[in-house]
């Protein structure tokens, strides 16, 4: 019984060994194929035939785009430059122009309007807004030594609120140079104030000198001997010791919006010996201008 099953198991085996590649056994789980059919083969060869036929044609128009876009790309790139004002070496950095060797380049350029379409529009009310503007700018220049420079203008102190005031100081041989910046729109009058209080000490007589510059003076290379040439003088202030009594003096002038003015606080007679410290408040001793419409 034993041999009998085990010859009908090896007979069974090599009749499915014989029709492997049949796709008529009789049991459908044994209808498996193990060598693909000529129709599967012809099905499978034809793309690989296409595509073998296409790859180079697909190929040669890949390179060939390439190769214009990066001959555009480089005739671009060779048009601009040969087109630009500036070579390219010139070109600066944001870090470079801060630097000392280009800011004086920058320094007479004038920023950029905040106030842009204003000038177009018609007012049909009086401006009578006025505002308080102090000095951006102060710095010390000393008659004795005409080529010393102050690095750091006049000297400073910080104050309690943060700010840094600075020391006015008129004498024989140092005199005190003050810029403003007309700031807003359209408040075009402007008044130059020296309000005397109990805060300043000596005395003396100081001449008040416009000085024609329409740049922001660089502290770091002003001294007597380069500063620019005075225009006239505005006014003359005599400046007793420091007492409760409010006293002041002031110079109108016209000062258009962002334009640049300065001036030179300098000693009139040789005794004259004037100081205070000059902060952000207008209720002592200060040296400020007021700014107003028409």
């Amino acid at each position: 019984m034993f041999l009998f099953q085990n010859s009908g198991y090896m007979e069974g085996s090599r009749r499915k060994l014989h029709h492997a590649g049949d796709f008529t056994s009789d049991d459908p789980e044994e209808n498996i194929p193990l060598v693909s059919s000529d129709d599967e083969l012809a099905y499978f060869s034809e793309p690989k035939d296409q595509y073998s036929t296409r790859s180079p044609r697909i190929s040669l128009l890949t390179f060939c785009s390439t190769a214009f876009c990066v001959l555009t790309a480089c005739l671009s790139i060779l048009i601009l430059i040969l087109n630009s004002p500036v070579p390219s070496k010139d070109n600066l950095s944001l870090y470079d122009l801060q630097s000392s060797e280009y800011s004086g380049m920058l320094r007479g350029v004038r920023r950029p309007s905040q106030f842009m379409g204003l000038d177009k529009i018609n007012r049909t009310a009086d401006h009578a807004l006025s505002i308080v503007n102090l000095p951006f700018l102060i710095g010390r220049v000393d008659k004795g030594q005409p080529r010393l420079v102050n690095a750091d203008g006049s000297r400073g102190r910080m104050e309690i609120n943060g700010n840094v005031a600075r020391k006015i100081e008129i004498t024989r041989d140092f005199s005190t140079v003050v810029q403003f910046r007309a700031i807003d729109w359209n408040l075009d009058m402007c008044e130059l104030h020296l309000r005397l209080g109990n805060e300043h000490t000596g005395s003396g007589v100081i001449n008040v000198f416009r000085i024609i510059s329409n740049d922001v003076l660089d502290l770091k290379s002003l001294s007597f001997a380069s500063l620019p040439s005075t225009d006239n003088k505005v006014g003359t202030v005599e400046v007793s010791p420091g007492s409760e009594r409010i006293s002041g003096w002031s110079y109108s002038f016209g000062c258009e919006t962002d334009s640049i003015h300065t001036f030179i606080l300098a000693a009139a007679a040789e005794n004259t010996n004037v100081q205070w410290w000059q902060d952000h408040s207008i209720d002592h001793t200060s040296l400020y201008i007021t700014q107003r419409g028409f």
